[in-house]
């Protein structure tokens, strides 16, 4: 009975879709190096623990976006990111508002992604 309660759980449990990107970092420096995890309605950056919504899910494409404000470095700072990734190319674009960041930091930048193995 045991066995089929795991089994019937593991089939509910909504998968979790991987993916690595890499991108140029904002301002120049090394490229940014992230996983990403699809699963439901978020899409959770796994390296800096950042949970987007996802606005837009298909077979073609994922578009989430995460924002955040409150005070930061003695600003009220408010702050949104979107990650649009097409699944049959890789591609991907962030863009990025920070309402007192420099204007380099709120330019799009462009990447590619890869679907990764889920262990």
């Amino acid at each position: 009975m045991s066995m089929l309660l795991a089994v019937a759980a593991m089939l509910q449990a909504p998968s979790v879709e991987r993916w690595t990107c890499v991108y140029p970092a904002y301002g120049g420096g090394e490229p940014v190096s992230v996983t990403l995890d699809l699963k439901g309605d978020e899409l959770l950056d796994v390296d800096f623990a950042l949970p987007y919504k996802v606005i837009l899910r298909n077979e073609r494409a994922i578009v989430a976006t995460y924002a955040t404000d409150g005070p930061h470095q003695g600003k009220y700072q408010v702050n949104a990111r979107t990650i649009a990734i097409d699944r049959q190319t890789g591609d991907m674009i962030v863009s990025n508002i920070d309402y007192h960041g420099p204007s380099a930091q709120n330019a799009p930048v462009r990447g590619k992604c890869g679907r990764a193995a889920f262990q």
